[in-house]
């Protein structure tokens, strides 16, 4: 399945670049997998024992920063259950923090969760992509702050 991932990431890649002359997107980043540590607090599916600091990951995500011709950002991404969706496809307002050469910081809304990620890639791509996410109201899943770090390839 992480093969199968790893080419509807390249598949989308192409399309999307060649589209991009054609009113499409440009692909700016391709990142993942996501790994480093979250806070989980005491309630909803969350035993107050075992609350807390932990590891967090998610070895099988993938990440792409997008860009239409508009000036539009989206986060297209693989999650934990191998669904591949746009940021804004599932509800998510993206909006653009700031954009400069080798550093695009997006923030990312939804109704339940704030995402930040920061890329931080060289002229090929290659680089790093941070992920802070507060999810404070996503019932059955329980409230936590994570941050993450994924590598970019170029």
């Amino acid at each position: 399945m992480r093969k199968l991932t790893a080419v509807f990431a390249g598949l989308f890649a192409v399309v999307a670049g060649a589209a991009y002359g054609q009113g499409g997107v440009q692909v700016i980043a391709r990142c993942g997998p996501l790994d480093g540590f979250a806070y989980y607090f005491p309630g909803t599916n969350m035993a107050a024992n075992e609350a807390g600091w932990q590891k967090d990951q998610i070895s099988n995500s993938s990440f792409l920063l997008i860009q239409d011709r508009a000036g539009a950002f989206d986060i297209v991404f693989t999650d934990a259950t191998r669904r591949t969706i746009s940021a804004t496809s599932n509800g998510a307002e993206v909006i653009a923090l700031r954009k400069e050469a080798g550093l695009y910081v997006v923030l990312s809304v939804y109704s339940g969760i704030v995402e930040t990620y920061m890329f931080a890639i060289d002229a090929r791509g290659a680089g790093n992509m941070t992920l802070s996410q507060t999810r404070h109201y996503t019932p059955p899943l329980p409230k936590k702050v994570a941050v993450m770090v994924a590598p970019c390839g170029g």
